[in-house]
């Protein structure tokens, strides 16, 4: 599966917007089950002894979940876990506007985002 496979099989879903970002992880962890099964994500997966980003499907596309920050600091997390060599791909999950930013790729990998709410 794609980054834009997942992307539109996740846009797919009405999760419910709330502030809190574990439990929206957690609503999105149901989410994956129903689309993509259990066996082929991970959560809170270790990228390094300092890194760890929130859901890696089939070993190499990373899903962040944002409900709160600055677009400079969702920015720069997003290049650092990008910058990984076993992330082939990114999606953020924001229920935020501002984290948005029009790029298809991050460090010359695909990237994709999903804005809850609208």
């Amino acid at each position: 599966m794609t980054v834009q496979e997942l992307v539109a099989a996740l846009s797919g879903w009405q999760l419910p917007i709330v502030r809190e970002e574990f439990v929206l992880q957690q609503n999105l962890e149901q989410v994956l089950i129903q689309e993509i099964g259990s066996e082929h994500f991970q959560r809170e997966y270790s990228l390094s002894d300092r890194e760890r980003i929130d859901f890696m499907c089939f070993g190499s596309i990373g899903i962040e979940v944002k409900t709160q920050g600055s677009m400079s600091s969702v920015a720069a997390q997003l290049l650092r876990y990008a910058e990984c060599e076993e992330v082939k791909g990114l999606i953020l999950v924001t229920t935020r506007r501002r984290h948005l930013f029009p790029k298809s790729e991050l460090a010359g990998k695909p990237f994709g985002s999903i804005l809850l709410g609208l």
